[in-house]
């Protein structure tokens, strides 16, 4: 990946970037940016619907539990399956112009967390509407844990949409592995509900489970992160951007050619 300061000269670019996708994903229509905080409410309500009334689920402040968990998921959701295709998407911009490659999943990134910041903000509404209580310094984690877990979202872009440039199908099999990834991570259910080993293991190792707990924790249990997750969502990260970083360094000089 390009280093730091290139990134910082191309800061423009990337805010421009983020301009248009948040202007353009709903140019032409009526309400405009109100779609999204439209798009996220709805969301939530038909969860909260289906699994309040429909499936009903044993867990106090059920609505509070879903949307917290969701909040995070979606961000993660959202940024996977648009961004693993963000450099073929943008094969012209690429073939013209030369900038940092990394500015293309960094500037989606920061505009699918735009949008988390607006859930997050319904969730904190939500929240206090219903009476449910929030501590004031688990809060202050919040900026904490969403860097770690944007941290862990770029480096998963950076190596999946460098991949996608050489097999197209990663960007498809993506989409596929978030529609059964979103049932095996612990949103609409307790991480301890089961007695199931395989099950239990799935979610043990699966990465996401520690970044959605960890919002959990803050925003659900009103609790300091513990320092176990916090240590294994830090790791998640790290080892997200290292191993993103590394293969994206080694690919994108061929991007434009095989574009």
């Amino acid at each position: 990946m390009s280093n730091l300061s290139e990134l910082t000269q191309y800061r423009c670019m990337i805010k421009s970037l983020v301009r248009r996708d948040l202007r353009g994903r709903y140019k032409g229509s009526l309400l405009g940016f109100l779609w999204n905080f439209i798009t996220p409410f709805m969301q939530m309500a038909v969860y909260i619907l289906v699994f309040s009334t429909i499936f009903r689920v044993g867990i106090e402040d059920y609505a509070i539990y879903l949307i917290v968990g969701l909040t995070p998921w979606i961000l993660f959701s959202d940024s996977m399956t648009e961004g693993s295709g963000v450099m073929v998407a943008n094969c012209e911009l690429l073939k013209k112009i030369y900038f940092p490659r990394a500015v293309l999943p960094m500037a989606l990134l920061l505009s699918k967390t735009v949008n988390f910041i607006i859930m997050l903000g319904i969730v904190l509404i939500i929240a206090v509407a219903l009476g449910h209580p929030l501590n004031a310094e688990a809060l202050l984690f919040i900026p904490v844990a969403l860097l770690l877990l944007m941290c862990f979202i770029l480096g998963l872009l950076l190596f999946l949409s460098s991949l996608n440039v050489f097999l197209r199908d990663i960007q498809y099999i993506t989409t596929v592995v978030m529609l059964v990834l979103v049932w095996l991570t612990p949103i609409m259910y307790l991480w301890d509900s089961f007695d199931n080993g395989l099950l239990t293991f799935i979610l043990d190792i699966n990465p996401l489970s520690y970044f959605v707990e960890l919002f959990h924790q803050i925003l659900y249990w009103g609790e300091i992160p513990d320092l176990y997750y916090l240590g294994i969502c830090t790791l998640a990260a790290f080892v997200s951007l290292g191993v993103g970083a590394f293969v994206f360094n080694k690919l994108q000089y061929k991007f434009a050619e095989v574009l």
